[in-house]
């Protein structure tokens, strides 16, 4: 068993011992020729390095191979074709709210007041007038033009009193009617006072006034006329 093994083994052994007698003789010559200062070819250097200088290990590498490009395709999901039957939407029942649907009562409309007399299309649409503050028209007795003059007789004779006169203005501001509601006295120079105060008081300004509608009012006005002596 063991003879063919042995004959293998030396079949090996003259390789070997010729790679060892190589280097052995390699190193010689360098050695040699660095004393020596002998030039040693090139070629002899290079191959020399190589089995001297030890091989870098090669650290095992972590990184993941590289995937070829033409390997990545994009995928496209096609888009399904949505159909609308128009048809069968127009023809679909409106469905009827769940509950009662709370909706704001209207504000009721404003009930329209009477008509006035004398205001036409006050029923068909048409606003009323606007109403004004009323006022009475009147006889401006103070005004300093038609304030009478006291007779010389009755200031000679001191006759003095109060003389009330009633005076009627027409809606177009004139002075239509006067009268006496109280004599001054019962002398005769208190006759002479009446007298002298309508005439004098018939031309004072009248102060117009109005209705509601703003239309003049005709009007009386009650004037008490004082005579006195100073």
């Amino acid at each position: 068993m063991s003879h063919p093994i042995a004959r293998r083994r030396h079949g090996r052994h003259p390789v070997g011992l010729l790679v060892v007698v190589g280097l052995h003789v390699l190193l010689a010559l360098l050695m040699l020729s660095a004393r020596l200062s002998v030039d040693v070819p090139p070629a002899v250097q290079s191959a020399l390095t190589r089995l001297v200088e030890p091989r870098p290990s090669q650290a095992p590498s972590h990184e993941l191979p590289a995937v070829p490009a033409t390997s990545l395709r994009r995928i496209v999901a096609p888009i399904p074709e949505v159909v609308v039957d128009r048809e069968a939407i127009q023809a679909a029942p409106v469905a009827a709210p769940l509950g009662p649907v709370q909706t704001e009562a209207a504000a009721p409309a404003p009930t329209p007041g009477p008509a006035l007399p004398g205001v036409a299309g006050n029923e068909n649409g048409t606003a009323p007038p606007v109403r004004v503050e009323a006022h009475d028209t009147r006889v401006y007795a103070d005004a300093p033009q038609c304030q009478p003059i006291y007779p010389q007789m009755a200031r000679t004779q001191h006759v003095a009193g109060t003389t009330r006169l009633r005076f009627t203005v027409d809606a177009a501001g004139h002075i239509v009617d006067v009268k006496l509601l109280r004599h001054s006295g019962q002398m005769p120079e208190n006759f002479l006072l009446d007298r002298t105060a309508m005439d004098a008081l018939s031309h004072c300004p009248v102060i117009m006034g109005n209705d509601e509608s703003g239309n003049p009012v005709a009007g009386t006005t009650v004037v008490d006329y004082i005579w006195k002596l100073y």
